[in-house]
């Protein structure tokens, strides 16, 4: 009996045993897997953030330096940026691993791990000891607080928070341009003085780079007149620095003509809270049918409602119908020439202030003072460069819309 009884307990403690066993196998399974999915979250991890940094570097740095160059040196810029990528790797294989990671002073690691000697594949634990402690401990458990909880921000709040965001920025926008006009005078003026061609190109980078600022600022700070316009004439700037064969007489009167109207822009955004300009209807009367497609394709680019006619007879009939924002004129036109037909219409009530521009060959001083003795607001000559008559066209129609034009 005693035999039997000592049997049945070695039975049981054999089966109290096993389960134990399997217990710790399987927790030692179980912490296993953990590591090992920890290891490829930290590995995933560290391929995604290279990744990000290797486009950052690579085509963001490339493009955005790219964007500020010449056309013909985009390429080379670009591939700059991708050189000095695979560069920058040789040396971090070379010395930079161990200026990082050897045993030296506070500021400069030692040379002892030169061209990566004694740099084996297994992971390093002396780099983030405390990485496994810090990501596999549970989160402690957050403190029931008396506090109400948190709402969501009101859509109201949230656009009047937007609204005092964008109000200081407009006013910080505004409280300097003085000092931005007195930039762009001085550039203007150094570039009218240029007398080499590579210098004068210099000086005209020099006057787009800062009217790019300008144009991006007042985006930002809701300046809508202002954005507009420097918009049209960052672009006029970008046309004649990239062809300098564009910079003659006519664009040269324009870019100081612009930069005297942008004074005039800041010192009524100061006054007054500005709109940006709506789409506006034009009217181009020129009996060249070559010259009146090229003049309304360069307005619609500029998001002008342009139409065009041949006939100044029919022009004038139309200008009677139908209300216009903007007339072009040729001078040269059978019946009716462009400075009889600007006087026609400035008898007419509703076209005693409209702007008109005269479009021609001509443009000596006898034809621009009989186009002011006429009622004409100025002249552009051809051939036409399609950005400078954009950047007249929006400066006329912004000057209707300002007091006391």
């Amino acid at each position: 009996m005693t035999r039997l009884s000592l049997l049945f307990l070695s039975l049981c403690t054999l089966a109290a045993a096993q389960p134990a066993a399997d217990l710790d196998k399987r927790l030692s399974d179980l912490e296993k897997a953990a590591k090992s999915a920890q290891s490829a979250g930290d590995n995933a991890w560290m391929l995604t953030s290279a990744a990000l940094v290797l486009m950052m570097t690579g085509p963001g740095l490339a493009l955005f330096y790219g964007g500020l160059v010449r056309t013909k040196n985009v390429l080379s810029t670009m591939m700059h940026s991708f050189v000095l990528m695979a560069v920058v790797s040789i040396l971090w294989a070379i010395v930079g691993y161990s200026i990082a990671f050897g045993e030296g002073n506070s500021f400069f690691g030692g040379l002892q791990y030169l061209f990566l000697h004694g740099v084996g594949a297994d992971p390093n634990a002396d780099y983030a000891p405390t990485m496994v402690a810090a990501t596999s401990s549970p989160l402690p458990a957050k403190q029931p607080t008396e506090s109400a909880p948190s709402e969501a921000p009101k859509p109201e709040d949230a656009a009047k928070g937007e609204q005092e965001s964008q109000a200081k920025m407009r006013a910080e926008f505004l409280g300097h341009s003085a000092s931005t006009l007195k930039t762009i005078h001085t550039l203007v003026d150094s570039f009218l003085a240029s007398a080499d061609p590579r210098t004068r190109q210099q000086r005209l980078l020099d006057i787009y780079r800062k009217v790019h600022f300008v144009t991006s600022m007042a985006g930002m700070a809701g300046c809508g007149q202002i954005a507009q316009f420097v918009s049209a004439f960052e672009a006029l700037l970008f046309e004649v620095q990239e062809k300098p064969e564009h910079i003659t007489a006519s664009t040269i009167q324009t870019i100081t003509q612009s930069v005297d109207f942008l004074a005039r822009l800041f010192e009524q955004a100061t006054h007054s809270a500005d709109q940006e300009l709506p789409s506006a209807t034009v009217l181009v009367v020129d009996d060249d049918v070559i010259s009146n497609r090229l003049i309304v394709t360069a307005l619609k680019r500029a998001n002008m409602k342009a139409s065009s006619e041949g006939n100044p007879i029919v022009a004038l009939e139309r200008l009677k119908r139908d209300k216009y924002d903007l007339l072009l004129l040729d001078i040269s036109m059978p019946e009716l020439d462009g400075f009889q037909l600007c006087a026609e219409l400035r008898k007419l009530p509703a076209y005693e202030k409209t702007p008109v521009i005269f479009v021609t060959c001509h443009s000596d001083f006898e034809s621009r003072s009989r186009g002011i003795l006429s009622g004409g607001n100025d002249l552009i000559a051809k051939p036409i460069l399609a950005i400078e008559l954009a950047v007249k066209a929006v400066t006329h129609l912004l000057r209707t819309r300002l007091p006391n034009p």
